[in-house]
């Protein structure tokens, strides 16, 4: 069985079925363009929908944002805001797709590593955080996917 519930006016809306729930786009949402933006809050310690905004700051986010899925070849960036938690289409997404983002983009350490199984070419195996991944992986990845703080560190760990 599968079910959606749509977001008043929103661009996305979840989609449950026996995997769990996951966010997917209503309308085609074009490249570069807001898909969807909620609150969070700024915890001292990274949770399971955290992301990683400084060394000692996570930004929790809370909505619909939360089911977001992992995905090596995403459709979208997460960007935290001073306020919470938004993501940007990295492609043209179209009405019915699976929205997601890739969890090594914004964390240097994850608190809850995984194994992926996007199924993607793309695909690195360990989703564990960026600090986890392969030279060439980190180097193969569009600094502009990154969050500021993981390029930050990036950039610190290239100029060495």
């Amino acid at each position: 069985l599968t079910s959606t519930r749509a977001m008043e006016g929103g661009k996305t809306h979840l989609k449950a079925d026996k995997g769990g729930q996951s966010l997917v786009a209503s309308v085609p949402v074009a490249e570069g363009e807001l898909v969807i933006s909620e609150r969070g809050e700024l915890l001292a310690k990274p949770t399971m929908h955290s992301i990683q905004v400084s060394e000692t700051q996570h930004m929790n986010c809370s909505g619909n944002i939360i089911y977001t899925s992992h995905h090596c070849d995403a459709s979208a960036r997460m960007v935290p805001t001073p306020e919470g938690c938004s993501l940007v289409a990295l492609r043209n997404i179209a009405a019915g797709e699976l929205v997601s983002f890739d969890y090594d983009t914004t964390e240097w350490d994850m608190s809850d590593p995984f194994d992926c199984l996007c199924g993607s070419p793309k695909c690195k195996g360990r989703v564990a955080g960026f600090r986890h991944l392969s030279q060439a992986a980190r180097d193969a990845m569009p600094l502009e996917h990154m969050s500021d703080y993981v390029r930050g560190l990036h950039m610190d760990e290239k100029a060495k």
